[in-house]
């Protein structure tokens, strides 16, 4: 079977482009299913790592975080610490779509210090740092 990440990938890069400011409550089941990193694959692909740098920088760009020659600096281990946080994010994705449970919903390429996963729904409120 041909490897669909090279076409899903483009398609991944357009949508991004488009809807950069996406939420947990926003993302289609079909990026949670090719976005989803399976730690007991070994390390991330470079298509994830792809997907997620392009989501950061946009998202970075469109909120004006940038140095004075319009570039976006973000750290290896910034990188690194984010990529997990965008992990749980589209675990939040996948949970607000096949349970009852309700999760505040959290932009999905952003990550403000501090951020926080917070519970919306009557069955069980709780509040865990990100």
């Amino acid at each position: 079977m041909k490897n669909p990440e090279p076409l899903f990938f483009k398609e991944s890069l357009e949508w991004i482009k488009t809807n950069p400011n996406v939420t947990t409550h926003d993302l289609p089941e079909r990026f949670i299913r090719h976005w989803t990193h399976n730690k007991d694959d070994g390390s991330p692909s470079s298509y994830l790592w792809g997907i997620f740098m392009l989501g950061v920088v946009l998202h970075r760009t469109l909120k004006n975080q940038v140095l004075s020659d319009g570039s976006v600096n973000v750290s290896e281990n910034e990188l690194m610490d984010n990529f997990y946080k965008w992990q749980v994010k589209i675990s939040m994705a996948e949970i607000h779509q096949k349970t009852d449970m309700r999760l505040k919903p959290l932009v999905i390429f952003d990550f403000p210090e501090g951020e926080s996963i917070e519970s919306i729904s009557s069955a069980g409120r709780f509040k865990g740092r990100l």
